[in-house]
């Protein structure tokens, strides 16, 4: 399974080795206000792994670190980023391969980890 963020708003999933592939919108295109589960519009997916997506919207002077799941393939996305900085953007969230529910996330100002699938953050 691939997963593609790009900086218009879509999140693309393949399921079968490329052969199919869905679209989803987790958040809106630029002027079109407010997302799926409160995310922001104008947002810049800088990284997608596995059902996570980190959202990097320090250049419209947004700090706030913006960190999803989905277990439905972009139909609906939990924000999980809360207990983190609310003024250090977030770059990269990814999933051990290996241990499931273990999340490392990347900011500006520190490496973080989750043991419980982002219920805890700890730097």
């Amino acid at each position: 399974m691939i997963w593609v963020g790009t900086d218009d708003g879509l999140v693309q999933v393949t399921g079968t080795a490329g052969r199919r592939g869905a679209m989803c919108r987790p958040f809106p295109r630029i002027g079109e206000g407010r997302g799926r589960a409160g995310l922001p519009d104008r947002g810049l997916a800088i990284r997608c792994g596995a059902a996570y997506i980190a959202i990097d919207r320090h250049q419209l002077d947004d700090r706030r670190p913006y960190v999803y799941k989905t277990d439905d393939y972009g139909k609906t996305w939990t924000d999980i980023g809360k207990g983190l900085p609310p003024d250090v953007p977030a770059r990269v969230v990814r999933e051990n391969p290996n241990l499931r529910g273990f999340l490392v996330l990347g900011t500006d100002a520190a490496l973080w980890y989750a043991r419980t699938a982002a219920r805890s953050w700890k730097p």
